[in-house]
């Protein structure tokens, strides 16, 4: 090494030293502090839902005529989601369940009902809409041909403060078959 070469080492080494000082000096101090103690992290809690109407009217006409519904629901595949925040607090998802053919009107809705629940569009800000369908690959071609269900509610899109709209249709095409306007599930 030439002398060029031994400056630059010492250079370094120097350097290192008055780092090491500092970090040895911050070390010290942060010793003498407490420890930081981590806030617990809010638990998400469920939305309180109404107890489910025995014999739940069809087509519904309570917020408990849509859980007794919901109720009803046969458990199906569900295909896929997407979701889309229109503001802060407001989201709206879009959801594709395999509904098969020759499923009476009653089901369907029943079936696509029990999807939102238990994937929470019923009870999110702006709600979502369900769409029945026989095409079981996975797209976001987000159509319905074996029943449409669509809740809204939330600052874009509730009917009224507090309330929420819901619809059924046989296609995503056809006009709706029914249609009401309840109290919103709040949590």
């Amino acid at each position: 090494m030439g002398r060029e070469g031994d400056r630059a080492l010492k250079a370094r080494l120097a350097i290192a030293v008055a780092l090491l000082s500092v970090v040895a000096a911050c070390g010290t101090t942060a010793a003498t502090r407490p420890a930081p103690t981590a806030s617990p992290s809010p638990v998400p809690s469920a939305v309180p839902m109404p107890s489910p109407a025995a014999n739940p009217a069809y087509p519904p006409a309570t917020l408990a005529d849509l859980v007794g519904l919901a109720n009803r629901g046969v458990p199906r595949r569900f295909i896929g989601m997407e979701g889309q925040s229109l503001a802060p607090s407001c989201n709206r998802a879009w959801m594709r369940v395999y509904e098969p053919a020759g499923v009476a009107p009653e089901q369907m809705a029943a079936d696509l009902l029990k999807v939102s629940i238990q994937r929470h569009a019923f009870q999110k800000s702006c709600g979502g809409m369900v769409f029945g369908t026989m095409d079981a690959s996975y797209c976001n071609c987000y159509h319905a041909e074996h029943g449409y269900l669509q809740i809204d509610r939330g600052p874009a899109a509730e009917p009224a403060p507090g309330k929420m709209l819901v619809s059924f249709a046989l296609t995503d095409k056809t006009p709706v078959l029914w249609q009401l306007t309840v109290e919103a599930p709040t949590g």
